[in-house]
């Protein structure tokens, strides 16, 4: 009967994959939206952003806001903070590094609400250089790029491709996550015609974007060279972050062995390291760096 079950949900996982074909390389397309690596005033700031009408009965590690899922996901909170906590532990951060901020919302204007639009706004004026990105990924003209044309596009739209899925902001502490097409894309019936979470990709995505954060406040720097190293054996037992993570979250059952196969294996197919020169000697220097727990400070 236990070899039944498993089996059931083998051929479960494979009709998922097949009907829903996830690309990961949606979770965060672009490396990294600016190159200004002068913190602004929105680092690590106070949020004056709404907080979720779930009842929570203490203070949490990570805060979480907007259309957080807890119904579908009544653990989330305790299980962001768990996943957050593992994180400094592997990249060695100093207890004092504020916890992130995780906002719900899908990457369309009309879909925030007010105060997160205002503190995007006050975002991307201290980090002018998204439009570089912009203009790359959008295949525009430099020239149309004028103070006129963001002021009119701003009113209307954000500087992000729709199918965003997670996105960490670069110099704070703050990170979007889409929760329908990250957290629900897999919450389907199982076998048995029980509703639930099948793979638990939402929270390897959540880490992926909380490493973002880390390896900013180890002073790694340039992002884009962030999901490359997140490949590399940095670790002192030969393992790369993402590995780690992964296996992190299949061991505390916050997610399924599937994350391998839709996460960590999707993100290596994509060669992030293509290209680069001095591998060995880039993956020596990181793997000090995150094996130092102050390395900013030094």
């Amino acid at each position: 009967m236990f070899f039944m079950k498993n089996l059931l949900l083998y051929f479960f996982l494979m009709f998922i994959c097949s009907a829903y074909g996830h690309d990961l390389t949606k979770i965060h397309p672009h490396p990294s939206y600016t190159e200004d690596r002068l913190y602004s005033n929105l680092v690590n700031e106070e949020s004056d952003l709404p907080s979720s009408s779930f009842p929570q009965h203490e203070t949490p590690s990570v805060t979480l806001r907007g259309d957080v899922p807890f119904f579908e996901f009544p653990h989330l909170q305790e299980q962001s903070n768990s996943i957050w906590a593992f994180i400094k532990r592997t990249v060695n951060l100093p207890p004092e590094v504020p916890s992130p901020v995780i906002y719900f919302f899908p990457f369309e204007k009309q879909k925030q609400d007010q105060q997160l639009i205002a503190w995007q706004k006050q975002w991307i004026e201290n980090n002018s250089l998204i439009w570089t990105e912009y203009i790359r990924y959008e295949k525009n003209s430099p020239s149309t790029i004028t103070p006129e044309w963001i002021a009119d596009f701003l009113e209307n739209s954000l500087p992000f491709p729709k199918r965003f899925m997670a996105y960490h902001y670069d110099n704070t502490n703050y990170i979007q996550i889409d929760p329908k097409r990250v957290f629900l894309s897999y919450y389907q019936n199982d076998p048995y015609g029980v509703k639930r979470d099948m793979v638990g990709l939402g929270f390897y995505i959540m880490g992926h974007e909380m490493l973002h954060y880390a390896f900013q406040e180890k002073g790694i720097f340039p992002g884009e060279d962030h999901h490359c190293l997140f490949t590399l054996p940095l670790l002192p037992d030969q393992q790369s972050v993402l590995s780690a993570l992964s296996r992190f979250l299949i061991d505390n059952e916050i997610s399924f062995s599937g994350i391998e196969l839709f996460g960590l294996k999707k993100e290596k197919d994509l060669q992030p390291c293509r290209g680069k020169n001095d591998l060995l000697f880039l993956q020596k220097a990181i793997a000090l760096q995150l094996s130092l727990p102050s390395f900013k400070e030094l």
